[in-house]
């Protein structure tokens, strides 16, 4: 009996340890099924950071424009010249402010003991008739005023009162020369001619012979210009200015632009000026000049061709330029970034390689200093996506460090990196991935920015650039 049991004890062992070998079986890790797992895993991860990740998308570079209006009081120079008289005496003017005289036109008289004069006022003190040529003349000096007059400067009412006076002494002027033929004392009154044609001004304020190339800053400065008007019957010595003429139809303005429409307008050629005071839109030669006094002060000056008869007995005139004349691209606010540049002198840019001239095989960099087993030699560093300006150059971060010291060709002198300085600009993502590209904004809107079109390698219409900046670094795939 003892032996049997101990049989069946053997037997269910022997059970026991079949039934434990398929468990044992079952625990070991198969290399393939971990590889597939962590492959699933990885999978998931990327789906999930893609579905919750806060993407960017992109914008199509288009066509835009500003509509910003920029106003100047410009300093108005022009080809005239002042006339002065031989004697003294109360003048009495024939021509009217304004008009067109030709040569030999009698356009003023010079009565020298003041007989004539007193004569003259007691005539036109009587009631006399105007034909309705002259009437007309009269009434559209005044509404033309009324039109321009600025509360601010109350005292041109004053201006125009002589204005007006001394044209109807002009439209009288058949009159004086009768009445002159008829003097007792005909030594005592002298009319004067002109000896060129030109645009009749009773006045002058002493700039009639600036020199436009000899502008200075102080020039900027007219609040202590004063244009000293004529009246008629009003006693002039001898030697005085007695009136101007204005040669030619042609003027030109001259004054200083804000460093934002400078940058709006550097290549323009031609601009459209308003004059408010004429109510006027003109077009100009645009260019850009330096004051004399100050080569670093950049000047703005605009050659007209036409309609200085409308400003001569001015010297300087509001302007309005409206910027929606120039184009640009338009970019959204939100595709604006900035990017980090060394500052490099130009003079240290070179040329490496092979040092062919031949441009396909040119290689421009910079000569490095480095420290090689304790000695000290020169190694040159291409350079690709720099920016170049008057005396320095923007070298990407990437290629060098703060402290690096650079070798200048020529001279052998030594510059230490470290001044940085940044450009705006945006993410172009036409190849998948995100590359800088510098822009120079013409004007800030309300939706977005207007960018110069010409800027090199830098954006062109219809890229397609990165919607939101923020979001993206410079070299990342887009996905």
């Amino acid at each position: 009996m003892a032996g049997q049991k101990n049989d069946r004890k053997k037997q269910s062992l022997r059970a026991s340890e079949r039934d434990m070998l398929p468990v044992q079986n079952r625990i070991k890790l198969n290399p393939t099924v971990i590889l597939f797992a962590f492959v699933f895993v990885f999978l998931i991860v990327c789906i999930l950071r893609l579905v919750f990740r806060e993407t960017t998308g992109y914008y199509e570079v288009m066509p835009g424009n500003n509509g910003k209006v920029s106003s100047y009081t410009a300093f108005i120079t022009r080809d005239e010249m002042v006339y002065r008289t031989d004697r003294a005496g109360f003048i009495h003017y024939l021509a009217g402010n304004g008009d067109r005289v030709r040569v030999g036109q009698a356009v003023c008289t010079i009565d020298e003991n003041g007989d004539f004069t007193s004569q003259l006022l007691s005539a036109y003190s009587q009631e006399k008739s105007m034909d309705d040529e002259s009437l007309a003349k009269i009434k559209n000096a005044m509404r033309s005023f009324a039109i321009s007059f600025d509360p601010d400067n109350y005292s041109s009412i004053y201006d125009e009162k002589i204005i007006l006076e001394n044209q109807v002494f002009g439209f009288l002027n058949d009159d004086i020369i009768t009445n002159a033929g008829n003097a007792t004392d005909m030594y005592t009154f002298n009319v004067k001619e002109t000896k060129k044609s030109g645009i009749f001004v009773c006045g002058y304020d002493g700039y009639e012979k600036f020199d436009p190339d000899d502008f200075k800053m102080s020039d900027l400065d007219v609040t202590d210009l004063e244009f000293k008007r004529i009246k008629n019957a009003q006693k002039i010595e001898s030697g005085e200015p007695i009136y101007k003429l204005v040669l030619k139809d042609s003027f030109s303005i001259i004054f200083q632009m804000t460093e934002e429409d400078v940058v709006r307008y550097w290549e323009a050629d031609k601009l459209k000026v308003y004059f408010p005071d004429i109510d006027k839109e003109l077009v100009g030669h645009f260019s850009f000049t330096y004051a004399s006094d100050d080569p670093n002060t950049r000047l703005v000056r605009i050659d007209f061709d036409e309609c200085g008869y409308m400003l001569a007995d001015v010297r300087t005139a509001r302007i309005e330029i409206n910027s929606s004349v120039v184009s640009g691209f338009k970019i959204p606010k939100t595709s604006l970034t900035t990017k980090d540049y060394y500052v490099v002198p130009a003079s240290y840019l070179t040329v490496g390689g092979n040092n062919n001239t031949d441009a396909v095989s040119v290689t421009k960099g910079l000569n490095l200093q480095v420290y090689e087993n304790g000695t000290i030699s020169v190694r040159f560093t291409p350079i690709t996506g720099y920016k170049t300006f008057d005396d320095y150059i923007l070298v990407d971060t990437s290629s060098f460090k703060i402290g690096d010291i650079l070798i200048e060709p020529e001279t052998s002198k030594t510059y230490e990196i470290g001044a940085q300085k940044s450009l705006q600009g945006v993410y172009n993502v036409n190849k998948g991935y995100a590359v800088f590209k510098s822009v120079n904004i013409l004007d800030d809107m309300d939706n977005g920015f207007v960018i110069i079109e010409k800027t090199g390698s830098g954006v062109s219409i219809y890229d397609h650039i990165a919607l939101n900046a923020n979001l993206i670094k410079e070299g990342e795939l887009i996905y």
